[in-house]
């Protein structure tokens, strides 16, 4: 069973592109957050941004699924200690 992206490429389209606005978003706040020097510098920004949009996205399906607030914020926290 698909989803509409699957059927048509508009929708498809769309998605690519709210996707990458949300990853340029996390890209921005990550590469601001290297000057600061509150994330380490070396760490690529545009590479964890993609996987932050890939957690986002996960977490909603978890919380959608009925998954505990807690079980979320553990997955929340996991993922931030990449930034260090």
């Amino acid at each position: 069973m698909g989803n509409n992206a699957d059927r048509d490429p508009e929708v498809a389209e769309a998605a690519r592109c709210a996707y990458r606005r949300l990853e340029d978003d996390y890209a921005g706040c990550i590469e601001q957050a290297q000057t600061a020097g509150e994330v380490d510098a070396t760490l690529d920004a545009r590479a964890l941004a993609t996987y932050f949009v890939a957690v986002t996205r996960g977490m909603e399906v978890l919380g959608t699924a009925g998954a505990d607030r807690s079980v979320l914020l553990s997955v929340g926290r996991a993922a931030f200690t990449l930034l260090t």
